[in-house]
């Protein structure tokens, strides 16, 4: 992400982008870390606190960054229905691989609409 996203510069100041539990680290590194949303992490267990579980409100707030994250990620794998992106694709240009991303995704969502 920091290859394609430099911390240093304010990438996500009016989006907010939903993370998954990978990208932990992510909201101290970029500048306007609030506006990238994690789940809750499960805290550790220990002996102050023998059971630890994550509360009820942050259950639920889980399970709305999950029901979000699953449409996006189906969404995905019916882009990939198209094959050239889930093929090698033989060419070094740039603008053909994001051609083919965004004409996978266009036919995807002409499929959704119908």
């Amino acid at each position: 992400m920091k290859q394609l996203f430099n911390p240093k510069l304010n990438w996500f100041e009016n989006i907010t982008i939903l993370l998954d539990l990978g990208f932990y680290g992510a909201t101290n590194e970029y500048i306007n870390g609030s506006n990238l949303k994690l789940p809750h992490k499960k805290p550790k267990k220990s002996k102050a606190k023998p059971i630890a579980t994550l509360t009820k409100k942050q259950k639920e707030e889980n399970k709305m960054h999950a029901a979000t994250r699953v449409l996006v990620e189906h969404s995905i794998g019916g882009m990939k229905s198209l094959f050239c992106l889930t093929n090698r694709v033989r060419n070094h240009l740039d603008i053909l691989k994001n051609y083919f991303i965004r004409l996978s995704a266009a036919l995807w969502n002409f499929k959704l609409s119908f």
